[in-house]
C-alpha cells in the first residue's frame, strides 16, 4: 500500500498569507488537506498528516513525522500571495528537476489547471526549483503546491467556497493517483467531484459534478467571447 504525507502549511499562530477580505491561508490549507486525506483513504492509500487541526507545527517536526512514517510521497499544501493582485497562476515547487518529484509536480499541475482554468507560471512546465525545508529535509519525493493566489480578490473568493475546495482536492488526488499509476475511483454519492464532459456550442470542455451541480471554470466564458470582469469595491464578478 502506498503511503502519502499530506502537509497543510502554517497553522495556529502562523496564519500564512492573508487575503483582501481577511481569509487566512492556514484555513484553506487545512480544509483542502483534510479533503485530500479523506479522498486518498477512499482510494485505498495510507495517509500521514503533519497536522489535522489548527495548531502550529514546526517545519522540523513536520519533516521528521513524515520521515519516521516512511511515506512514499510528500505533498505540502499552500496558497500563494503577491503584491501584484492580478497574479493568478498555479505554482508547484520541487527541490531539483529530473526525478520523481518533478514527475509528480507536473501531474498535479495539469490537474489543478484543468479544474481551475488558472495558468501556469513562465518556469518550464510550470514547475519551479526552490530550496525549501519541506522539499529538502523529507526523504521521499516532495512537492510544495501553491493553489493560486489568496491576494487575488477573485481567487480569494473562490478559495473560500467549500465546493471549490473540493475541486482542488479532487485535482490533487487525481494527480497523486496518476503518479502511483493507481486506478482512480470516482467517489460518487458522497459530495465528491466526478469529471464529466460539457458541450457548449459544439465545443467540449471538462467539468466537475458535485452533488448534482456541474462546475466549469470561468475562462470558458472568455473563450466564448463573453466578458468577465471583477469589481474590487463591490467584491463582485460581472459576466457579459
Amino acid at each position: 500500500m502506498f503511503k502519502v504525507g499530506i502537509d497543510p502549511g502554517h497553522g495556529g499562530s502562523d496564519p500564512g498569507a492573508i487575503g483582501p477580505t481577511g481569509l487566512q491561508e492556514k484555513d484553506i490549507n487545512m480544509s483542502v488537506g483534510l479533503l485530500v486525506a479523506r479522498l486518498l483513504q477512499e482510494q485505498g492509500l495510507a495517509i500521514v498528516l503533519t497536522r489535522d487541526k489548527d495548531e502550529q507545527v514546526t517545519l522540523a517536526d513536520r519533516s521528521s513525522r513524515l520521515n519516521l512514517a516512511r511515506v512514499d510521497l510528500v505533498i505540502s499544501i499552500h496558497v500563494n500571495s503577491s503584491l501584484n493582485h492580478q497574479a493568478n497562476y498555479v505554482a508547484n515547487f520541487i527541490l531539483a528537476s529530473g526525478g520523481d518529484a518533478e514527475r509528480a509536480a507536473r501531474l498535479l499541475q495539469e490537474e489543478l489547471m484543468t479544474v481551475t482554468g488558472w495558468p501556469k507560471p513562465a518556469a518550464p512546465h510550470g514547475v519551479i526549483e526552490k530550496n525549501l525545508h519541506m522539499l529538502r529535509e523529507t526523504k521521499a519525493p516532495a512537492v510544495l503546491l501553491e493553489m493560486g493566489f489568496i491576494s487575488n480578490p477573485l481567487q480569494e473568493a473562490q478559495l473560500k467556497e467549500p465546493d471549490f475546495q473540493i475541486l482542488l482536492a479532487t485535482a490533487i488526488v487525481r494527480g497523486i493517483s496518476q503518479y502511483f499509476d493507481f486506478p482512480h475511483r470516482e467517489c460518487q454519492g458522497q459530495g465528491i467531484g466526478e469529471t464529466i464532459n460539457v458541450i457548449i456550442k459544439g465545443r467540449q470542455y471538462q467539468g466537475i459534478l458535485i452533488e448534482g451541480k456541474t462546475y466549469v471554470h470561468v475562462r470558458i466564458l472568455e473563450e466564448l467571447g463573453i466578458g468577465v470582469r471583477w469589481e474590487e469595491g463591490a467584491k463582485t464578478v460581472y459576466v457579459g
